[in-house]
This record gives C-alpha cells, sequence and structure tokens, in this order.
C-alpha cells in the first residue's frame, strides 16, 4: 500500500505492526506461511483495528470463512479451485462473455486470482471494499463469486465489444477500479439466481474441481521428483479449539492467552527489514530454541486447559458463558431483523428484552389470552383457476378469509373483494390463536427463517443445553448425554403430576375440538403432547435427537411458548440436579436472562413445519422422487389429479402423529376428482 501513510515507507508507523502480525500467522499455519495476498488483507485490518484483534480476524478468515489451502505455499489449489468455479458461474450467468473469453483465449484467472486472493482489497477502492468485507464476513465466501460475477456483469457491453486479447486483459483488470456506486454493484451481485450461488452448490463444484486438480497433479509429478500432494485440510500448530473472541477482554487473561508470547518472541525479530525478505524471518521463527520451545508447550497446555468443557477456572467459565449467550442474542435479532426487513407490520416491535420481575409475572396471563378474531384465515395450498362467476379463485399462499365451513369439501371465502366457493383441500386453515399470521414467519413462503431457526436458534440454544450436561463416561452410546434426554425426562414428570387431569383434557379436545376454539391447555401439557407428537412422527431410520430438538423449538415459536418451555424445564429441580453440573446455566439464575431474551420471539407469529427436516430427507430419496415421477406423469389417465397437496398437519394433534405429514394417499376419492376438475354444480 504505497499510498497510504501508514505504509509507505519502512519506517512507518504500520510496517513494525504488520511484520509482527504476518510473523504470527506463518508461525501459526505451518502450511501458509507467507502469501503476497495476505499482507494486503492485514494492512487493511490494522487501520481499523489493533494488533491482536487484527490477529484473530485473520485467523477467522483462514479457518472460518475461506476453504483450506487458499494460501497455501506450494499450490494455491483452494483458490485455484474457486477460478475454475467462477468459469462455469460465468457460462451459465454470462454466456456471450464466455464465448468472448473462448475466443480470444484468454485464461481469466490470471486477473481474477489476485481478486480471490487479496479479497478485493488489492483491486476496489477502499470505500467500496469495506462494504464488500461487511458481506464476506457476514455470509461468507460465496460472497466473492457474487462481486466477481458482478464487477463482470457491470462491464459486459465492453468486454463483449473487445477486438483482441490484449484489450480484453486491459478492460478486466481495469474493471473493478471504475466500481463507484457501492448500491449499483451489490444490487447486481445479488440479482443473480440463488440456486446457482447456494452455499451447498458452490461447495460441490468446489469439491469437484478440488478433485480435478489433484489428479492433474499428481499426473503431473509422475515424471518429476515426487512430493507430496496438497492438502485439502488447514495444518496448524498444536492448539486445539477455537481461540476465544473474548480472549484479552476480561483483564489479566494473560494465562489463557497463547498468542501472548507469540508476540514476545516475534518481537525479537524486529530487527529484520522487509528488504531481506519475510522468508528468512519466518524460517528462523519456526526454528525455536529449546527454552522458547518450553515457553510455548507451556501456553498451550493453558489454551488446552481454556478449552477444556470440564475446567472449573471462574474466569474461564465466565467468558465461556457470555460466548454462549452473545451467540444466542446475536440469532434472536437475525430473525428480528428478518420479520422487519419482510413485514412492515412487526417494524416497530422492538428486539430489547424486558428483564423486570414484573415481566415474568404477566407471561402466563398474555398466553391464556385468546384473539377475539371473528373469523377464520387459510392459506391456499396450490393454484385455483376461476371458471364460474361463484367460485373463488386463487394463488399459492394468498390469505383468504373462511365465511362459511358448513360443508366439509366446499367453503365459503373472501379474496380482494371478491367472494365465492373453493375446495376446501386446497386451502390449510391457519392457527392464529393469540396471534395473526405473518407470511414473513411460514417457512415455506420465506425459506429464510426455516434456516435462521434450525440452524442459527436452535445451534445456540443446544450450546446453552449442552453447557454443564452431565455426561456418561465410559459407555459408547452418547445418546444418553444429550439434551433430548433430559426435556423427554423433564416432560414425564410433569406430566406425571397430574396424569388423570390431561388425559380427560385431551378426551375432550379431540372429542369436541376444543383445541381449534382456544387453547385450553397448560404449558406444561403443550409439551408433553408436543414430545409425545414428534416422537411418533419422528420413528424414520437416521432421525436424530437434534432434528427432534429442532421440531420442539420450531413447534414453541408456533404457539408463543419457547420461553414459558425454557422456565418449565429450569424449573424442574429433581431432574435438572441429576442432569447437570452446578455450574451450568440451567442450575444457575442465568437460565432467567435467557428466558427475557426467548420472550422477544413471542411477538412475531411463527408458522414453521416441524417435520421440514424429515420431508426434506424424503423427497431427498431415490425411490421417493421415481414415485413422484410417475405420479405426476400418467397421461393416460386424465382423470388423476396432477399434483398431490402437502397434508396441513397439526403438530400437536395425536391422530395425525401417525403420519409424516408430506404428501397425500396415492388413491383419491371420486368426490376429488370431481372437486379437482369441476365435474359437479355448487348448489348441489
Amino acid at each position: 500500500m504505497p499510498n497510504n501513510v501508514c505504509f509507505c515507507s519502512a519506517t512507518s508507523v504500520g510496517v513494525p505492526r504488520l511484520k509482527r502480525l504476518l510473523l504470527a500467522v506463518a508461525w501459526l499455519y505451518t502450511d501458509v506461511g507467507y502469501c503476497q495476498g495476505l499482507g494486503v488483507i492485514a494492512a487493511n485490518l490494522l487501520l481499523f483495528m489493533e494488533e491482536e484483534a487484527a490477529f484473530w480476524m485473520m485467523c477467522s478468515i483462514i479457518e472460518d470463512i475461506l476453504p483450506p489451502s487458499y494460501f497455501s505455499a506450494d499450490s494455491l489449489i483452494g483458490v485455484q479451485a474457486d477460478q475454475r468455479v467462477l468459469g462455469e458461474l460465468i457460462s451459465v450467468f454470462m454466456p456471450r462473455l464466455k464465448g468472448v473469453i473462448q475466443e480470444h483465449e484468454v485464461d481469466l484467472a490470471l486477473i481474477t486470482l489476485g481478486w480471490f486472493l487479496t479479497l478485493f482489497s488489492g483491486v476496489l477502492s477502499i470505500r467500496v471494499m469495506l462494504r464488500v468485507w461487511d458481506l464476506l464476513f457476514y455470509e461468507g465466501s460465496t460472497v466473492l463469486f457474487r462481486i466477481a460475477l458482478a464487477i463482470l456483469k457491470l462491464n459486459e457491453e465492453v468486454l463483449i465489444e473487445t477486438k483482441n486479447t490484449a484489450s480484453f486483459f486491459n478492460a478486466v483488470s481495469a474493471a473493478p477500479s471504475l466500481i463507484t456506486d457501492v448500491a449499483e454493484l451489490c444490487k447486481v451481485a445479488y440479482s443473480f439466481e440463488d440456486e446457482y450461488l447456494d452455499q451447498t452448490y458452490i461447495e460441490g463444484l468446489r469439491r469437484h474441481h478440488l478433485s480435478q486438480l489433484l489428479v492433474e497433479i499428481s499426473s503431473s509429478q509422475c515424471l518429476a521428483p515426487a512430493k507430496p500432494l496438497p492438502k485439502q485440510f488447514l495444518s496448524k500448530r498444536n492448539i486445539k479449539g477455537k481461540p476465544s473472541l473474548f480472549c484479552g477482554f476480561f483483564g489479566d487473561t494473560h494465562a489463557s492467552e497463547p498468542q501472548n508470547e507469540l508476540f514476545s518472541v516475534l518481537d525479537s525479530s524486529t530487527s529484520f527489514s522487509f528488504s531481506s525478505g519475510l522468508q528468512e524471518v519466518i524460517g528462523s521463527t519456526l526454528c525455536l530454541s529449546g527454552a522458547d520451545r518450553l515457553i510455548g508447550d507451556r501456553h498451550i497446555n493453558d489454551y488446552l486447559h481454556f478449552n477444556d468443557p470440564d475446567s472449573t477456572d471462574p474466569k474461564i467459565k465466565n467468558i465461556r458463558q457470555t460466548e454462549l449467550l452473545v451467540n444466542l442474542r446475536q440469532a434472536i435479532i437475525a430473525i428480528v431483523r428478518h420479520f422487519h426487513s419482510n413485514d412492515p407490520s412487526h417494524s416497530k416491535i422492538s428486539d430489547q428484552p424486558d428483564y423486570s420481575l414484573a415481566s415474568h409475572g404477566k407471561d402466563l396471563a398474555v398466553y391464556v389470552q385468546t384473539a377475539a378474531v371473528q373469523t377464520r384465515r387459510a392459506k391456499a395450498l396450490e393454484d385455483f383457476a376461476r371458471q364460474e362467476t361463484d367460485e373463488l379463485g386463487f394463488l399459492r399462499n394468498d390469505i383468504i378469509t373462511v365465511l362459511d365451513m358448513h360443508d366439509e369439501h366446499c367453503w365459503l371465502g373472501e379474496l380482494n373483494s371478491l367472494r365465492g366457493w373453493f375446495p376446501a383441500k386446497l386451502v390449510e386453515l391457519l392457527d392464529e390463536r393469540s396471534k395473526c399470521y405473518t407470511p414473513a414467519g411460514d417457512d415455506t413462503v420465506y425459506p429464510d427463517i426455516g434456516h435462521l431457526v434450525r440452524h442459527g436458534l436452535c445451534s445456540a440454544l443446544r450450546a446453552i443445553f449442552e453447557y454443564g450436561l452431565k455426561r456418561t463416561r465410559g459407555l459408547t452410546d452418547t445418546s444418553s448425554s444429550h439434551p433430548w434426554k433430559f426435556i423427554e425426562e423433564v416432560a414425564a414428570v410433569e406430566a406425571a403430576r397430574d396424569s388423570s387431569s390431561i388425559h380427560s383434557r385431551l378426551i375432550l379436545c379431540r372429542t369436541f375440538r376444543l383445541d381449534e376454539v382456544g387453547k385450553v391447555l397448560s404449558p406444561e401439557e403443550l409439551l408433553y403432547r408436543s414430545i409425545h407428537s414428534i416422537n411418533a412422527s419422528h420413528t424414520s431410520p437416521g432421525v436424530t435427537d437434534d432434528v427432534k430438538f429442532h421440531a420442539l423449538i420450531c413447534i414453541g415459536l408456533n404457539e408463543l411458548v419457547l420461553h414459558l418451555w425454557l422456565e418449565i424445564l429450569c424449573s424442574c429441580e429433581e431432574v435438572v440436579t441429576k442432569r447437570y453440573h452446578p455450574w451450568s446455566f440451567l442450575r444457575s439464575p442465568g437460565w432467567v436472562q435467557i428466558k427475557c431474551e426467548l420472550r422477544v420471539l413471542s411477538q412475531f407469529a411463527f408458522h414453521l413445519y416441524p417435520l421440514w427436516e424429515i420431508t426434506a430427507h424424503l423427497e431427498s430419496s431415490k425411490a421417493l422422487a421415481t414415485y413422484e415421477h410417475k405420479s405426476f406423469h400418467k397421461a393416460k389417465l386424465p382423470l388423476r389429479l396432477l399434483s398431490k397437496l402437502r397434508l396441513g398437519v397439526r403438530p400437536l394433534d395425536p391422530s395425525d402423529s401417525w403420519d409424516f405429514g408430506a404428501f397425500k394417499r396415492d388413491t383419491e376419492s371420486t368426490g376429488d376428482m370431481l372437486v379437482k376438475y369441476h365435474l359437479f354444480s355448487w348448489e348441489l
């Protein structure tokens, strides 16, 4: 960075800091050493943060954000694979540009490899680069492909009009420097189809090209002296576990920070200049003396002690508990932002928890209150075309106000000021007790909310439930140490306390359909019924306790009782004492704070499908794909339904617990076919 005052000369203030940072990275990651792109990234980080924070940011970039071997000194195999992935994406989104590249016989990777290796810090202006890095740190390495495609897309016409290879190279090289409108760049970057830029799809392409590169490297080494193939994993010194984000922020935590000694060791090498080459300094640093090796081993042992889950150091436990709470808070804020962005009616709902004592006394009263809804509403599961004047046409996911449900098959409804009849099987009644339905909380309309809950919130809650959980030692079966077993045991205790009352209420609910009119079950009874339903429906092979735990969280959010369930679990002292250590969250007053955090989510209306993970597994199986293909493409059966509707299963209804609720039965009644093909009169 010769144009920056902090790095323009050997005596600039940023040069020794950059040197120490690069040496620290080279010491920690033995296979990386020093790569040209690391210097530009580290220098930009040092412009905004201290050395230690920049060091951990570099660790996060190398370990978490980018694939392995991205900066490997010998092959750069990770970034090479990404260049081939970028080439495939260009052929998908910009086929004309791909044709020009092939016509000029240009190796685009000669230019774009530098973009990826420096994370665009060497080619974009710093104002644009910071916005790109915000997206990179938030979403992951797929942002690199979006930004690269956006740069090429914005300059596509200019690149297509180039006449020769030299002009094409010059145009591509100058393209990033022409980007000044950050908003336009981001708009174009996120205009590409998510199907091809999904993390799973990108990872599949990366593995494919990595395997090809390894085969090519192994073939080229047949005639050359043998040397080991590049690794597809990251080699690191003997520091196990992920470094804590909170190391160094709580004062006098030197015993838990091996990096302090690392920096002190590297300080002794500051007499070397950059002109003599970093490789000499790195080589001398890696060959530590006996005394330095003893110091390093001592601090490595201290670091392992920090990451030991059974450690009794109160300071270490305080840091780890803070991390768990921060992760939970971030997961909740992500969900709140989703509702704010996709539903204007929720934009004024605050994400700040209420920690007052009075708030706990209102929880049960708020739960039992039912909304005074005069009419029921339903969500359309499939499109229904209006062919008669007295019919009501709608599209999938439309919200219909149901005016009359006396007929079992045909209901009267209203949509957009139009009234008419429609088949009841084409809609799903919405459970709007104490809440109003919003598409932002429906994972069939917005799949992102399902991802935020199942991968964000559930992961944070599981980490909290696992913290301090007593584990059975000496046994190969670790399922007894899963939080799901603890939840089942608490539910069994609560059910045993008034089993006769629960039994009579269940009979009343099933006989008179009271659960469709209002909430008649207490949170304890609702917890017991939910676990019973989950255990009955999640019986297919391969279903783990994690899947059941995710389903329970989804039901708790749907019924607005997740924070009340946490209070029930933590208040069952006999089971909590049996299952958890005294320093765990569930046996300490800290669970009250977690309950207040979870109470924020009770302000939003969720409509999550508890059996989504089972349905996704079934849909991906080959047998099911073959069955669907045959069911949908039998043209010689004109009266067969053209599509099968997903059952609107109530997850808390035991009568539906035997069915996964993913598909209807293969056979359809005569009435169903009449409804589908309008072979009847509404007046009948």
